[in-house]
């Protein structure tokens, strides 16, 4: 695997060169603001499948533009290229190797060019309220908790959004979400977007969707002790549902609930999640753990899984543990995993899988 991530310099040379931020302004009043990340993910896994991948790694370079035209409101444009250095990339790596229901790195794959989200945001009632409407990445703003994403948090989906129980439309999905503010600790979410969504063509999508109505929509009530940190001490539950993307409708629905605080250093959360329907990954998911900051200038964070394959009601155990480590623009996260399905078909039963993140771009 390392060989021929090194067989790959110009292509990451080329992607570092955008990965410092750049501020422009378009005049004193409307700045616009340029930043260039560059994330690589890799993996390997003690046991495998006969003649199955014990590695697998891929990269991603992604621009993203933030402009504030208006005092209260302002466009954001992210754009991704996501290539694999081996096949398959870990998207759905680790089935295939171990066939054990659990996914890793999800969003390293060899997708090439894509639209991540392209939306116009705007607020009002004294931060009260606001709205997004655009191309929209669901994960941006539904079921959050301080170590939800797969670009600073966990690796493993299960401890992503949704628990693993939330058949989310693909990134850069046509609609809008509105977020109220409802008193000192109260808000009320309200999200619908294109189902059959597709960041690879987008473009594809916006006469399509009107004419198809094929929809994911999601409410989401939750209570934060300070709306001004929302995600530090927090409790949501979030129902959805979903068409599907695949061609015929196939109805998927849902209710997950998440709550997270803080304990000094530790930031400790449970989570979980029960859904139905042929896409759904797990039709149940129970998720504990919690954050640390307290050793060195990084954050730890562990977790601990169960969950109920949709596939065949097999249950699934995951366990996680990663430090992020920042070093001016280099941040480097190793995690290491343990995996294990009560009754994997291809007699792998449960693996060890240890993996890094680096991102490099704006601390």
């Amino acid at each position: 695997m390392f060989s021929f991530l090194l067989s790959q310099r110009p292509l990451l040379l080329s992607c570092t060169l955008c990965c410092f931020p750049i501020i422009a302004q378009a005049n004193d009043n409307i700045p616009i603001d340029l930043e260039g990340e560059y994330y690589a993910f890799g993996a390997v896994v003690d046991t495998v499948q006969p003649h199955a991948s014990r590695a697998s790694a891929a990269g991603m370079a992604r621009m993203s533009v933030q402009w504030a035209a208006t005092p209260n409101g302002r466009f954001a444009l992210t754009l991704d290229h996501r290539h694999g250095f081996t096949n398959p990339p870990p998207g759905h790596w680790l089935p295939q190797s171990t066939g054990i229901m659990s996914l890793t790195g999800a969003p390293f794959s060899d997708q090439g060019w894509r639209l991540t989200h392209g939306y116009w945001e705007q607020t009002g009632l004294s931060d009260r309220w606001h709205a997004m409407v655009g191309y929209l990445d669901s994960t941006d703003f539904i079921d959050l908790y301080p170590y939800g994403s797969p670009y600073s948090g966990f690796s493993n989906v299960q401890f992503s959004t949704g628990s693993g129980t939330i058949v989310l439309p693909d990134e850069a999905s046509i609609g809008g979400m509105i977020h109220h503010q409802m008193g000192a600790h109260y808000y009320l979410q309200l999200n619908v977007s294109d189902a059959r969504a597709d960041s690879s063509h987008p473009w594809l999508r916006a006469e399509a969707v009107f004419r198809e109505r094929r929809t994911f929509e999601a409410v989401e009530l939750g209570w934060v002790a300070e709306p001004s940190q929302a995600l530090a001490q927090q409790l949501h539950v979030t129902g959805w549902r979903s068409e599907g993307a695949l061609e015929q409708p196939q109805s998927q629905e849902g209710l997950s609930a998440s709550w997270n605080g803080t304990l000094g250093a530790w930031t400790p959360f449970l989570r979980g999640g029960v859904a139905q329907g042929s896409q759904v990954l797990y039709s149940s998911s129970l998720v504990a753990g919690t954050g640390y900051q307290g050793i060195g200038p990084g954050i730890m964070g562990m977790a601990l899984g169960q969950a109920t394959s949709n596939r065949d009601g097999h249950s699934i155990h995951n366990a996680e543990f990663f430090y992020r480590l920042p070093l001016g623009p280099l941040t480097l996260t190793p995690n290491l995993q343990y995996v294990e399905e009560t009754s994997a078909r291809a007699g792998v039963h449960h693996a060890w899988v240890m993996g890094l993140r680096a991102r490099l771009g704006a601390t």
